[in-house]
């Protein structure tokens, strides 16, 4: 919503799970932004993402993903863009080899002990 307030021409297309999107959608409408964002209910490996679109946003979901899964993810989005349209990742990361251990590093062992999600470094996460 708030890159739709800034960029009067923007709209969004949100991809989530029912339960998710019926909350999302309640919060859209009640900021007066239904005619800018609209939901895609179901699995991101499954639902037509349509497009060509001009950009993604993958927000706090590669933690819950293997590095194949958020690779076959990251593949699924790429295919829906305009060619150069960007990818942008916003999440927990690990550190890379040879880095301090940082607040992903916490993280990833919370998450594995927890439900079996993790932090991986963004080289580990990246497309092929």
């Amino acid at each position: 919503m708030a890159l739709c307030r800034r960029h009067a021409g923007l709209s969004a297309t949100v991809v989530d799970l029912p339960g998710s999107a019926r909350i999302g959608r309640e919060i859209v409408e009640q900021a007066g932004m239904s005619d800018r964002l609209t939901y895609v209910e179901g699995d991101m490996y499954e639902v037509d993402l349509g497009g060509p679109h001009d950009g993604a946003l993958c927000f706090s979901i590669i933690h819950h993903l293997t590095p194949d899964l958020t690779r076959r993810l990251f593949t699924r989005v790429r295919e829906a863009l305009r060619p150069g349209a960007p990818i942008t990742v916003l999440d927990l990361f690990d550190r890379e080899p040879g880095e301090q251990p940082g607040s992903g590093s916490f993280l990833g062992l919370f998450f594995q002990l927890t439900s079996a999600a993790a932090t991986y470094s963004p080289a580990r996460s990246a497309a092929g």
